[in-house]
């Protein structure tokens, strides 16, 4: 798939659609760079920030996001042609549609904006999370434990759900679903920036996305700084509470995989 959207390239006149979707976008491509900005400011006064492999997270970033970015239209193309006509020969037509998606001029020229206005965006958001302990130390965990077994009266959440979900092909199914986030988050990414039309539902997607991770995966995360039940026993606290469901899940992890075990 490669070599698929070469046609956007020769396109007469593509460059002058391009600067104007480049024009009509720098809404989205501030408040990316500024997010970015925000970063590197950080890293002024916190060493640890201004040592951290950005440059490195970037690159990664790229080379991950654009074969991802190319599965999820093919996925999106699949999925509209399953609830649609049905064609006979579904990779074929697959393949011709995805290339006339990316061969559209008019299409890349609001796309590709966007496109890159999310990578910015996101490099800065992940730049900011692998570097979280470093702006403010982990110290939320133990409040955040305490404050789960309130609302629980007296248990932690997995205490009540372990006897109903805790069997091994249960939970290997809860963390397919888990996984999925990426797949969902990906899908509505393709649909508004390659799909939708310019207009108020797209903005409006946009800038909600951009608020809800900047606000809670940066601001909040920061403010109520902490690791996650997962990490206790890393982070030194004990009695760790959660040693029983951690062993349950890596032994599940023995036999069926969860992915979630080889993420943390």
């Amino acid at each position: 798939m490669s070599n698929i959207g070469v046609a956007v390239v020769v396109q007469p006149g593509f460059l002058a659609l391009l600067r104007r979707g480049f024009a009509g976008h720098g809404l989205f491509l501030g408040i990316a760079i500024a997010y970015m900005l925000a970063f590197k400011a950080v890293g002024l006064f916190v060493p640890a920030v201004a040592a951290s492999p950005v440059a490195e997270v970037f690159v990664g970033l790229v080379t991950f996001s654009i074969p991802a970015a190319l599965l999820s239209l093919a996925l999106y193309v699949f999925g509209v042609m399953a609830f649609t006509d049905k064609p006979e020969k579904p990779i074929k037509v697959l393949y011709q549609r995805t290339r006339a998606i990316l061969g559209d001029p008019q299409r890349m020229a609001a796309g590709l904006p966007l496109f890159l206005a999310l990578l910015i965006f996101m490099f800065a958001f992940t730049s900011f999370k692998g570097n979280i302990s470093n702006i403010v130390p982990f110290s939320w965990d133990l409040a955040f434990d305490r404050l789960d077994t309130n609302l629980h009266f007296g248990f932690r959440p997995y205490e009540i759900l372990q006897p109903v979900l805790g069997y091994a092909p249960l939970t290997f199914l809860l963390n397919v679903n888990y996984n999925c986030w990426f797949f969902v988050m990906n899908l509505f990414w393709v649909h508004y920036i390659f799909m939708a039309k310019p207009g108020f539902e797209r903005t409006r997607f946009m800038l909600a996305f951009m608020a809800v991770i900047a606000s809670t995966g940066t601001l909040l995360a920061i403010m109520f700084s902490s690791a996650g039940p997962c990490y206790y026993a890393l982070m030194g606290l004990s009695p760790d509470p959660y040693a029983p469901l951690m062993a349950y899940l890596r032994g599940v992890h023995d036999v069926l995989p969860l992915w979630a075990i080889d993420t943390q």
